[in-house]
């Protein structure tokens, strides 16, 4: 991930209540902000198990998990509007004209090669893999 875009999102999260440093009942301060990012992201991006996250990041597994979790949370809700949204028309005009190039002429969703579904012009889906016949 660039670095801009982690510190964008770290800097947006780190003084929420979960992400803000605090001090335990003992007085010693505990985990650091991007102590808990870095962990869910390594997570999230290289697919660690919440215990080889914990060896690296010095966390606990509920508290890498909690942190995978919100971080999805806050991402979806956070950015979710401006980079989630549908496809403009002349975006799905230039989809549709790469993927006839490729030779799936007015396919407009993912195929994976596992019976999933794709889009297919004027059948009114938005999503591709919902509702409609399997191609």
């Amino acid at each position: 991930m660039p670095l801009p875009v982690f510190l964008r999102i770290y800097h947006a999260m780190k003084d929420r209540p979960f992400w803000a440093q605090c001090v335990n009942a003992t007085g010693q301060p505990q985990a650091h902000p991007l102590q808990k990012l870095v962990a869910a992201f390594r997570v999230l991006a290289y697919g660690e198990s919440y215990d080889r996250a914990d060896e690296y990041a010095g966390l606990s597994r509920s508290t890498i998990a909690r942190a995978v979790k919100l971080v999805i949370e806050f991402v979806v809700d956070e950015f979710g509007p401006h980079y989630l949204r549908p496809p403009t028309p002349p975006e799905i005009e230039k989809i549709l004209s790469r993927n006839a190039e490729r030779g799936l002429p007015d396919c407009l969703g993912a195929l994976t090669g596992t019976g999933s579904r794709a889009l297919r012009r004027g059948r009114g889906r938005t999503r591709a893999g919902m509702g409609g016949d399997r191609l």
